[in-house]
């Protein structure tokens, strides 16, 4: 199994969550709400696993959207799955049979004679080294073996190799194996792990690439991928788990604090804030939508400064995660800003399109996704997005507002830096293949200019927000720029050989004027 593979076939972002509740009381239905609520973080399957205190766990998957599968306390009951511990887990799907849920989780392991339970959010990019550290090479893994419709082998699920390394290592106790299992890790890894002793623990990796936080709601402890969860919930007392920081609770005990690693370089990751959070959501002591409404703002001084101001009509925002930034970027520039794009309230329209598994869905989705308001006909319009990785989005939207709106110009911006590179770490960014904003040319691999893109989306102007934009933004929260994970926008990632998971890195020839712009 090349790294080739490894990079192509397993990428993972999800939405995890637990609930530890007191003594006789019932975890599942808190848990089971707050798995609803991380259906944006992944939407193609779900599960979740229950224990009653001294009682084996019982773990329940399925194909379909969380709040599809788990959508009533008499499911639960049906399903069994009750007790003071319960895990969610909500699945970002980009491999496997749609009805395959091998690659679902929680993932239930044993190992060693000691069970576990495990939700994880990330990507383990070294995964096919660590399965070689098991017995017989981890052919007895559950997700091994697993073939697709052309009969090729696809690879096991990172996640399950790395519990089933946590339940085997060395140690007295269950912190003990969970820190000794880590060893060697190279990726994102925002952790829940439930143990057969009533316990669960809540991790960080130590570069912090993935948010975690946990909060206290009437004797209940809770932990999810978002505090914004935990708010609905009306948690109090809510901490984010730090990089490399370790959290152990216990029924009717005070949490426990653990420190797994320290000293490390921070790499949060930036598509958190660009598109995957809910706004509400707070990331290193920001709310993420403050982060959008700054983009905007910088998006504006940059498009003073370049000269490239449009006498525009209005700036419309495309729904949900560029909207934030769209009005202030409008406000900066003494504009109307109007909704003008509108997500359908159907199940199948608002599901999120950058996160399909294949092209032809997200081209399906963008073709029904979003309801166009008659008020743009023959006007001028900047058009604001979170981002554009691979620009499906952009060619579909900006076809059917000239042929079917009628609108005069389109000025399309993104509050995100140019995508340059594939991601490792847990974003559905498989191979610069995908990516919009580059081509191969003379073998190597370069990146497109603003009007390159413009013409292949449809649009009379493109821009995107710049690197030194992006450090200012960073800048003005009191935030080191250098402690974001940017790889995919062509700057420094978490200290791995990225060599060894990105092949076609060495074909890469920025030139200075492709290069994003760096400020001092």
């Amino acid at each position: 199994m090349t790294f080739r593979i490894a990079l192509k076939s397993i990428q993972e972002k999800c939405g995890i969550a637990a609930v530890i509740a007191p003594p006789g009381r019932d975890a599942a239905p808190v848990a089971a709400a707050m798995g609803a609520e991380l259906v944006h973080r992944g939407q193609d399957g779900g599960g979740m696993a229950g224990k009653p205190m001294g009682q084996p766990f019982r773990v329940h998957k399925a194909i379909g959207t969380f709040d599809a599968i788990f959508h009533s306390a008499e499911v639960l009951q049906q399903l069994g799955i009750s007790g003071e511990i319960a895990v969610s887990h909500t699945r970002y799907r980009t491999m496997g049979l749609a009805d395959d849920v091998s690659y679902a989780q929680p993932v239930i392991v044993t190992e060693a004679g000691r069970t576990l339970v495990g939700g994880h959010n990330g990507n383990i990019a070294n995964y096919a080294d660590l399965q070689k550290e098991l017995p017989s090479g981890g052919d007895y893994l559950d997700s091994y073996g697993n073939v697709d419709r052309a009969g090729k082998r696809m690879p096991p699920l990172d996640s399950e190799i790395l519990f089933r390394r946590i339940a085997r290592a060395d140690g007295a106790t269950w912190a003990e194996r969970i820190a000794n299992g880590l060893k060697g890790a190279e990726g994102a890894y925002s952790l829940i792990i439930a143990t057969e002793e009533d316990e669960v623990f809540a991790l960080r990796d130590p570069w912090g690439i993935r948010p975690l936080s946990w909060g206290k709601a009437k004797g209940y402890y809770l932990v999810a991928s978002e505090s914004c969860v935990l708010d609905s919930q009306r948690a109090v007392d809510q901490h984010e788990i730090r990089p490399g920081e370790m959290w152990r609770f216990r029924p009717g005990a005070e949490p426990e604090r653990i420190e797994l690693a320290s000293g490390r370089e921070r790499k949060y990751c930036d598509f958190e804030d660009w598109y995957f959070s809910f706004g509400p959501s707070v990331r290193n002591g920001v709310e993420v939508g403050a982060i959008r409404k700054q983009c905007g703002v910088e998006l504006a001084r940059e498009e003073v400064e370049s000269g490239r101001l449009v006498n525009a009509d209005i700036v419309i925002g495309v729904p949900e995660t560029g909207r934030t930034g769209a009005i202030t970027f409008a406000r900066a520039l003494g504009l109307d800003y109007d909704d003008g794009i509108y997500k359908g309230r159907s199940t199948k329209q608002t599901r999120r399109t950058f996160i399909e598994m294949s092209d032809l869905l997200r081209q399906q989705g963008g073709e029904h996704k979003y309801k166009l308001s008659r008020t743009l006909r023959d006007k001028v319009v900047y058009v604001v997005d979170d981002s554009s990785v691979r620009l499906t989005t952009w060619r579909i939207l900006f076809r059917n507002m000239r042929e079917f709106f009628g609108v005069r110009e389109i000025h399309a911006r993104s509050l995100a830096p140019k995508f340059i590179r594939p991601c490792v770490l847990g974003v559905n960014i498989n191979e610069r293949e995908e990516l919009g904003a580059v081509e191969k040319r003379d073998g190597a691999w370069r990146v497109r200019s603003d009007e390159s893109i413009a013409r292949r989306v449809g649009a009379d102007s493109v821009a995107f927000l710049s690197m030194a934009g992006r450090a200012a933004v960073r800048s003005h929260f009191e935030e080191a720029p250098e402690a974001f994970c940017g790889y995919c926008h062509g700057d420094d990632g978490p200290p791995f050989d990225f060599n060894r998971y990105d092949p076609e890195k060495r074909l890469e020839q920025y030139s200075p004027a492709d290069a994003p712009a760096r400020r001092p």
